[in-house]
């Protein structure tokens, strides 16, 4: 049973090498590598390549690792699984802060 890390954005090998030290008894594989499709049962997706998730028939979950999850819904190739928004205190807070920093840079008329 694998995990993929599909992310496009970010620094993989960190996430890759956190969900391994959390679940050592999972391989944990990128869309980088050559993978047996067959073996994922979960995805963990931050923006990841339309199609990258079809063709994964024993599929039980996909995870967004953003605060939303747009970028993952808007695949037109989205397999049929459950989609889990990750609710986390620190991504709440930041993601607070980032409304706030917008609307004070709306109001100030910043660039």
């Amino acid at each position: 049973m694998s995990i993929l890390v599909a992310i496009e954005g970010w620094d993989v090998a960190s996430w890759v090498e956190r969900f391994a030290r959390l679940f050592p008894e999972r391989k944990i594989v990128t869309l980088d590598e050559p993978f047996d499709r067959r073996e994922v049962h979960y995805v963990v997706s931050w923006k990841h390549p339309h199609g990258a998730l079809s063709g994964l028939p024993n599929l039980a979950a996909i995870f967004s690792l953003g605060a939303g999850v747009d970028h993952i819904v808007s695949d037109p190739r989205l397999p049929d699984a459950p989609l889990v928004r990750v609710v986390d205190a620190d991504l709440t807070n930041r993601m607070s802060e980032y409304v706030v920093l917008h609307a004070l840079a709306h109001l100030r008329q910043l660039p």
